[in-house]
């Protein structure tokens, strides 16, 4: 425990992307040498089980994991200035190490018996779901392997594995947010955008949102350079969404439904009551009006609905991406890279039909555009 503690506090000193990988190293020395169980091979479900079985807290477990999570996250951050989170994180990792200290110390190490080898279907930091346990572990290891890639400055063998775990069908913030790293490294800022908007879609914890939105904002700082260096006219980065997206994703579908229930339960309450015979006016108007937000919350949420399945949006992947009609013969736009657009659909052709913010409409080729 005190040599954990000696390394977590020096980790703690160096720059984000060693410290962050050196505590979690500390970790693991230390999980080795108390218990014989090292982070390697395991699964964050698997060793929480493990630990829980000889006697830890599972609150003080998922704590010391829910920090190990943050530091794979962490090291792949912005490069601003992380002392301060360093800090704190060696601080409660230390803590939750001292918690688990002393837990094992009065538990029975014969506890865990034949389940200590299991592989339950959960990826560190991807947040599988769906594989059978023995393809969970394969995955779990591929995507330890591809940030190991990543820090060794393999880019191109890192992306090929995090794509290899998308084909596996894992939809992971993660996974996405690697992959946005890895292509604005290679100075690919279009798929970049791409992926960090997928990564943003799927819901990440509010610590890794954070470090998303900053990446986004500086690779969208590199595409507005670019495109000023190229003269080009930046009104197409107005990325305003259309009328019908704007309205649809204008209330949170949580309060349509509530507006949906509690107004049908009042109008119910308030038929009743006329029913039994109070034909007072105010409840004729009162029922009017709580049937007409009923309705209109449903339609509104109807409308979410359908625009939420139907409308596909994109990103130019390709400088100078020329937009041309989709029919005929007319002028050809060339789009720059990073451009957000509305895919509408994908003709005989193999060219994508697209809409831009501003309302103006063509075909891109395949290869020019990245469905988010």
């Amino acid at each position: 425990m005190s040599e954990a503690s000696q390394r977590l506090r020096a980790a703690s000193e160096q720059a984000p992307q060693q410290g962050y990988a050196a505590m979690r190293a500390a970790v693991d020395g230390y999980l080795r040498t108390r218990c014989d169980l090292g982070l390697g091979g395991r699964t964050y479900r698997t060793l929480q089980r493990e630990l829980v079985d000889r006697g830890a807290d599972p609150a003080d477990v998922k704590r010391l994991l829910e920090r190990l999570e943050h530091c794979d996250f962490a090291r792949f951050a912005p490069a601003e200035d992380r002392g301060d989170d360093m800090e704190q994180t060696a601080i409660e990792l230390a803590a939750a190490l001292t918690r688990l200290d002393e837990a094992l110390g009065t538990s029975s190490p014969s506890r865990t018996g034949a389940a200590a080898g299991a592989m339950l279907v959960l990826c560190v930091g991807a947040a599988l779901c769906g594989p059978s346990a023995a393809q969970a572990a394969t995955l779990d290891e591929g995507f330890a392997a591809a940030n190991g890639r990543f820090v060794r400055g393999e880019i191109e063998g890192a992306l090929a594995d995090w794509h290899a775990l998308l084909q596996h069908g894992v939809q992971s913030a993660a996974v996405h947010y690697n992959i946005g790293n890895a292509h604005a490294r290679l100075e690919r800022l279009g798929r970049s955008v791409g992926h960090y908007k997928k990564a943003l879609r799927l819901e990440p914890s509010p610590q890794l949102r954070a470090d998303i939105v900053h990446n986004l904002a500086a690779v969208r700082t590199q595409l507005g350079e670019r495109a000023r260096r190229r003269h080009r006219i930046l009104h197409v980065f107005d990325e305003s969404p259309e009328l019908e997206v704007a309205v649809a994703h204008a209330a949170p579908r949580s309060l349509l439904g509530v507006t949906i229930l509690g107004g049908g339960a009042v109008a119910l309450l308030l038929f009743g009551l006329l029913l039994f015979g109070r034909r007072h006016v105010r409840l004729r108007v009162g029922l009017g009006l709580v049937l007409g937000l009923h309705i209109v919350a449903g339609v509104w949420l109807m409308q979410a609905e359908r625009v939420e399945r139907s409308v596909r949006h994109g990103v130019v992947v390709l400088e100078d991406a020329p937009l041309g009609p989709c029919i005929g013969v007319g002028e050809t736009v060339q789009l720059p890279e990073g451009l957000e657009l509305r895919v509408l659909r994908k003709r005989p052709d193999e060219r994508h039909q697209v809409r831009l913010p501003n309302g103006r409409s063509g075909c891109l080729p395949a290869n020019a555009v990245e469905e988010i």
